[in-house]
C-alpha cells in the first residue's frame, strides 16, 4: 500500500556523536576502576580474616560499577540534551 505522506522531510542526525565521549564516559570509568582494584585487593587475600578493609573492598566492587553507570547515564542525558535545537 502506498500512501503519501504529509510531511516528507528529509531526517537528519542530531549531531555528531562518538561512542565515546571524554566528558561523558571518562569520570565514570573511575568508578569502574575503583571496581576492579577491590576486586582485585580481595582475589589477593586484603582482609581474608574479614575485618573492615574486606568490607570496604566489597563495597567499592558492588558500589564502584554502580555509581559509574549512573554517572554516565546522567552526564549522557545531559550532552544529548544539550544537542536538542531551540524551539522558537
Amino acid at each position: 500500500m502506498d500512501l503519501p505522506l504529509s510531511d516528507a522531510r528529509p531526517l537528519s542526525a542530531v549531531g555528531p556523536y562518538t561512542l565515546w565521549q571524554p566528558d561523558v564516559h571518562g569520570p565514570g570509568m573511575y568508578g569502574f576502576g575503583l571496581g576492579f582494584l577491590a576486586v582485585c585487593l580481595i582475589v589477593a587475600g586484603v582482609g581474608y580474616d574479614g575485618g573492615p578493609l574486606l568490607g570496604v573492598c566489597f563495597t567499592a566492587a558492588v558500589g564502584g560499577p554502580v555509581a559509574g553507570l549512573l554517572l554516565i547515564l546522567r552526564r549522557r542525558t545531559v550532552f544529548l540534551r544539550g544537542l536538542e535545537p531551540d524551539e522558537p
